[in-house]
């Protein structure tokens, strides 16, 4: 079995490799989950498994690292080698994501200069001071890490931890590949009920009506998913003067017997997600269906 972890790629054993890859992974989830859960003021777990370890850092830290390591050690040439490599990992990600999923699950739309909203200028610039970092920094650190146990004893930890990776990547995959459906029929659920507004309310407060509506979708307990739609609902109803402005204008009382049918209908789908579904959308607020965001784009560029 160890024999495995002597197959070399560009002449750098499997076993480095692995450990490097799993460190990698592992100081990614660290920063992400961190910076994320300051910006939304609560605690995200950002991954694609629940296990304390974001992929996309690994592979992309490792892939920068063995395209680059024949580069000079020149801090122009790898900054801007970092740029170039680390933007085609992360599109090239995103496109086999949403091809194996049929969701995306980051989208740059909101950032200057970006591309089909997979990167952006921002992202690929932080990219390169980053692979800076991993030349004269991490990659010593992470070196270091690995000598702290011999190499034997690393075969032991490593095959553990693959072990229990590749059960967890597996759960993740599973549910992400059913996941997708039930986020298109919620959004054909909201797509159908904007509709309906628009005919009766002005179409932006429609529209931030089901902006507020989408964040029904993060929460990890079904009772305050539910609160969440209550209370949309009562805001938006206190917000508008139903049937007194508009002659085709709804009442009350049929705006909340069909935003019931609505909220009912939303929990009937939610309530088949398990806690690996729930998190993938509380981690990945703008988890959507590929369809429905490549259409809004679309319709965007022909409105502007």
């Amino acid at each position: 079995m160890f024999i495995f972890y002597q197959w070399e790629i560009a002449g750098i054993d499997l076993y480095h490799i692995l450990a490097w890859f799993f460190i990698y992974s592992f100081f990614g989830w660290v920063w992400e989950s961190c910076y994320v859960s300051f910006k939304q003021r609560k605690w995200i777990n950002r991954g694609f498994v629940t296990g304390p370890c974001l992929t996309i850092y690994g592979a992309g830290a490792i892939g920068v690292y063995m395209t680059l390591k024949g580069l000079p050690k020149n801090i122009i040439l790898l900054y801007i080698g970092g740029v170039i490599v680390a933007t085609v990992l992360e599109y090239v990600t995103a496109v086999i994501m949403e091809s194996l999923f049929h969701m995306s699950w980051w989208d740059y739309s909101d950032k200057k200069f970006n591309f089909q909203g997979r990167i952006c200028l921002g992202s690929s610039l932080f990219w390169g001071v980053m692979t800076v970092a991993l030349f004269y920094v991490l990659q010593p650190m992470v070196e270091s890490i690995c000598n702290l146990v011999s190499v034997r004893t690393g075969y032991y930890i490593l095959s553990g931890i693959m072990a229990v990776y590749l059960v967890d990547f597996t759960s993740a995959f599973i549910v992400a590949s059913n996941l997708s459906q039930k986020v298109h029929n919620w959004n054909v659920m909201l797509d159908e009920w904007g509709d309906y507004l628009k005919d009766n309310v002005l179409p932006e407060q429609v529209d931030e009506f089901k902006q507020k509506l989408h964040g029904a979708k993060q929460y990890f307990s079904d009772n305050k998913a539910l609160n969440h739609l209550e209370k949309r609902g009562k805001e938006f109803l206190e917000s508008l003067d139903i049937g007194r402005e508009q002659e085709n204008a709804l009442s009350r009382e049929e705006f909340m017997n069909k935003y019931k049918d609505f909220t009912d209908r939303f929990m009937s789908v939610r309530k088949n997600n398990n806690h690996i579904a729930k998190r993938f959308l509380h981690s990945y607020p703008k988890l959507g269906n590929l369809t429905k965001l490549r259409r809004e784009k679309e319709n965007e560029k022909y409105n502007n």
